[in-house]
């Protein structure tokens, strides 16, 4: 079993509304990421939120699964 939790940071966040809605640009943001792993896959959860200049918030956080593969060198 694997135990992960780190740091993350999104810089340069861009939003193109592709005519639904005004492109939007978002402050660099920092959040927190979690993984909880069995052999070669884990369950990833990442909280983040962006803020606009505005000053309007977003909840960005995600839930994920990620698979790990390791190439064996001879």
């Amino acid at each position: 079993m694997t135990i992960g939790a780190g740091l993350v940071r999104h810089a340069g966040v861009k939003v193109n509304g592709d005519g639904f809605f005004p492109d939007a640009d978002f402050d660099a943001s920092t959040g927190a990421t979690l993984e909880l792993g069995w052999r070669w896959a884990a369950l990833t959860y990442t909280s983040m939120e962006y803020t606009d200049p505005a000053g309007a918030t977003f909840d960005a956080g995600s839930f994920g699964v990620s698979f790990r593969w390791v190439s064996k060198r001879k």
